[in-house]
């Protein structure tokens, strides 16, 4: 069987279906006018997903289905936000995605059909959660008077293991 992507429960063509994943690294140099090579890491963005696949022309309407996929908006006006079942996107630890850029759909006219390159962008990325942990470790608890709050989604969203209190206080030394 060859390669297979699932967003939810939409499986995308797969005719020669092809991804590539990309991470970047944001960096900033420290050289300032000298030939030094120095830089300092800033983070790691969000991966990005790269695909391609073909669908013979006779084959239009899973091409609407497609792009019905690609522009759906949840019950905020924005894009969904879709869990990725694919081999390379899953082995990069990439779990959840959007439809970002553009959509290119070319007519192969030799084999009647269309070549559609599309790229998705990962959403909460591990990054993005260390991040989001960070910020509540570093956020004080709103001060009550007298009164106590029981709230378990609460005490479930606070909570920070030993190890993530000591890597929030390594980053916020780093800054």
């Amino acid at each position: 069987m060859g390669a297979v992507m699932l967003l939810n429960d939409y499986r995308v063509p797969s005719n020669r279906l092809t991804v590539s994943v990309v991470t970047s690294f944001d960096s900033a140099e420290l050289r300032g006018e000298t030939s030094a090579t120095d830089s300092a890491h800033k983070g790691i963005k969000p991966k990005e997903i790269s695909v391609t696949f073909v669908l013979p022309f006779d084959r239009e309407r899973e091409l609407s289905q497609f792009y019905a996929a690609a522009q759906a908006l949840d019950d905020n006006g924005e894009l969904v936000v879709y869990d990725i079942t694919e081999r390379s996107a899953n082995a990069a630890k990439v779990k959840k995605v959007t439809f970002t850029n553009r959509i290119d759909q070319r007519e192969i006219s030799d084999t009647d059909a269309w070549m559609v390159s599309f790229t998705l962008l990962e959403r909460l990325s591990m990054q993005e959660r260390t991040e989001q942990r960070t910020t509540l470790v570093e956020t004080p608890a709103p001060k009550t008077e007298g009164a106590k709050i029981s709230s378990p989604e609460l005490a479930q969203e606070t909570e920070v293991s030993s190890f993530e209190a000591a890597l929030a206080r390594f980053d916020k030394k780093l800054a």
